[in-house]
């Protein structure tokens, strides 16, 4: 549930080093990115003032000012729900602001109505991780059952989703669910990059170029060379050092893993005589042959004080430069049990291999 183009039929994604193995497992986890959006600004921050916490079905509104929306999934509707900096734990109805003509809420849902619970049951912790939650299930049944409040009326209803399956073990690789994901996230992303009125902010738009690499379809190859130029030719004014980061992530991206192999090129080992670090990212030539893919080396991050690893199953995060926590992503996607004090040989085993690339890639981890 977060943002960008069209509602019903677009997850794109975010990412950062070695985003062509990162892309493909952010499609399926609420972190990165732009997912089922829809044709909006980029809403990422709410205003800093506290907002009230309004019931709806008693003549509520939604705060004057507020500027952040929520994208419920693939419904292709937009809502809003009461958030402290972005908290939504104390929230318990979601107020209908836009539905998308054409999309599976249309003829369901209306601006005004308020969905009050989902599965027959009201909202009783956290509406966005609720609603997340029930989508999932729905992508199973093709079935979203809510709760909605229309015009002092409660009633249950359904919105028809379409079906995808479930996850497999290995997702998102070998996994059907994940790649009909992909494609067709895809599809709708480059149609919307073709759009001769194509306009996004820096950020957006380089993570956009990037979904579209991961895909590793060939036919997209023009749209990314002209996202490539337009890469190139970036001008910031001022110290906006943030922007030309996510810019020389996607221009790496597109010349280095997957480009260098397609093209035959050979990664150097020495640039004027002095050694250079090894190519870190892995090809997906065997995807586009359709074999099977597998990577052994853990994916790495860092983000000012934040830090984190991936390798196999297991996820070690570290928010705002605290303790390791410890996940098992396959029991666990949402990240909800820490079992870091229950497996401290495996945070030692995975923290070294952390430092070691901290220290490869000289790191450098700050207090923000």
């Amino acid at each position: 549930m977060f943002t960008s183009p069209p509602a019903h039929k677009l997850k794109s994604i975010h990412g950062r080093s070695y985003v062509i193995q990162k892309i493909k497992r952010l499609l399926f986890i609420g972190v990165v990115g732009l997912l089922f959006a829809h044709p909006a600004p980029l809403l990422w921050a709410a205003g800093s003032d506290k907002v009230s916490n309004p019931d709806f079905t008693k003549g509520g509104k939604v705060p004057a000012g507020v500027s952040h929306f929520w994208n419920l999934g693939a419904t292709g509707a937009r809502g809003w729900m009461y958030s402290d900096k972005l908290c939504t734990i104390d929230a318990r109805q979601i107020a209908i602001t836009q539905v998308a003509k054409g999309s599976p809420a249309d003829g369901v849902l209306a601006v005004g109505d308020v969905i009050l619970g989902v599965g027959g049951r009201p909202f009783s912790y956290d509406p966005r991780t609720e609603f997340g939650k029930a989508l999932t299930l729905a992508d199973a049944s093709g079935k979203l059952s809510l709760i909605r409040w229309r015009a002092g009326k409660q009633s249950n209803v359904v919105v028809k989703m379409p079906v995808l399956g479930t996850y497999s073990a290995t997702a998102p690789f070998n996994c059907p669910k994940s790649k009909r994901i992909l494609e067709s996230g895809c599809e709708a992303l480059a149609k919307r990059i073709a759009d001769p009125k194509y306009r996004m902010g820096t950020i957006p738009r380089s993570l956009n170029a990037l979904a579209l690499l991961a895909s590793g379809n060939r036919k997209y190859f023009p749209i990314l060379k002209k996202e490539a130029q337009w890469a190139s030719e970036f001008k910031a004014k001022g110290m906006a050092t943030w922007f030309y980061g996510y810019v020389n992530i996607f221009l790496s991206e597109y010349v280095m893993a997957t480009c260098v192999d397609l093209s035959g090129a050979k990664y150097p080992e020495t640039y004027k005589g002095n050694k250079i670090i090894p190519m870190a990212g892995k090809s997906l030539r065997p995807l586009f042959k359709g074999k099977a893919f597998s990577r052994e080396n853990p994916i790495y991050f860092n983000l000012s004080s934040h830090r984190a690893m991936r390798k196999g199953k297991w996820k070690l995060v570290s928010a705002r430069g605290g303790p390791w926590e410890l996940y098992d992503m396959r029991t666990d996607r949402t990240e909800l049990n820490n079992l870091a004090a229950e497996l401290p040989d495996k945070v030692k085993e995975l923290s070294t291999l952390y430092d070691a690339w901290s220290d490869q890639c000289s790191v450098t981890t700050t207090n923000r």
